[in-house]
């Protein structure tokens, strides 16, 4: 353990307590707790990410909040900005951004939201950081999206995530 740096004591410790048997997931093990992650935090991802859950992370952070149920976009943030540099106006940040709001919604029981009202909530969430990523720059990217499907409903422009498109039409047919 000594050979490890700017990893917390209590986190090695988390890590050794939690009994981790798998020699695969060390380094993952080990590449996330650097991010400031605990030991049974560090568990669950590598559950659901698989034992390279460190490189996946380290390709795309945003992961972390689209993948880990209880991991917001802030925290995933946090990583990305903090330990592997990506920049405030990064395309993966403002995608996660959108995706995060589409989820929030979801949780609080729509299925699409309208174009202006995830603008506006990925802007809050984007600008935090003294970024200022321009309103229509934010609309533009959203709407080029191809993880999410466009819908017109009474002039206003809706947005919908796939995830919620492919159970709409799936029902249809099944009606």
């Amino acid at each position: 353990l000594s050979i490890l740096t700017n990893i917390k004591t209590e986190i090695l410790l988390g890590i050794q307590t939690e009994g981790v048997t798998d020699h695969g997931m060390n380094a993952a093990l080990i590449g996330l707790a650097k991010f400031g992650i605990g030991a049974r935090v560090i568990k669950r991802i590598v559950q659901i990410l698989g034992p390279d859950a460190y490189s996946k992370i380290e390709e795309d952070p945003y992961i972390l909040s689209e993948a880990i149920p209880g991991y917001g976009f802030k925290k995933a943030d946090a990583i990305a900005r903090n330990h592997l540099d990506i920049p405030p106006e990064s395309g993966k940040r403002i995608h996660a951004a959108f995706l995060y709001v589409l989820r929030l919604g979801a949780d609080d029981g729509h299925t699409c939201m309208l174009v202006d009202d995830i603008v506006r909530e990925s802007f809050k969430i984007l600008n935090t950081s003294g970024y200022d990523p321009g309103w229509s720059d934010l609309e533009e990217r959203l709407t080029s999206l191809e993880d999410v499907v466009q819908r017109e409903v009474d002039g206003e422009l809706y947005i919908q995530h796939q995830v919620f498109a492919f159970q709409e039409d799936y029902l249809h047919r099944l009606l």
